[in-house]
């Protein structure tokens, strides 16, 4: 499953919308949000590329998982301010 599959998901489970999301990440407008998931060869495929090549894969899950083993790397938003 690529990117922008899981993101149609996640969106789906539950219940937003385009427009929903662009509110919620601070985003102009639902076309920003289009563009991010129905474009397959954004930044985060080449993440993707890289951590493949290391033996690793990128997962979404939500927020109030249970503790992980120290050898799972979180990637959140507030790392990249």
């Amino acid at each position: 499953m690529n990117h922008t599959e899981a993101l149609k998901r996640i969106m789906k489970q539950g219940g937003l919308t385009q427009g929903d999301v662009a509110t919620r990440a601070g985003l102009n407008s639902r076309q920003h949000v289009s563009q991010l998931v129905l474009h397959k060869d954004t930044q985060f495929r080449k993440i993707v590329v890289l951590l493949d090549a290391m033996g690793y894969e990128a997962a979404a899950m939500p927020k109030d998982c249970p503790p992980l083993p120290e050898d799972v790397y979180v990637l959140r938003k507030e790392d990249y301010q």
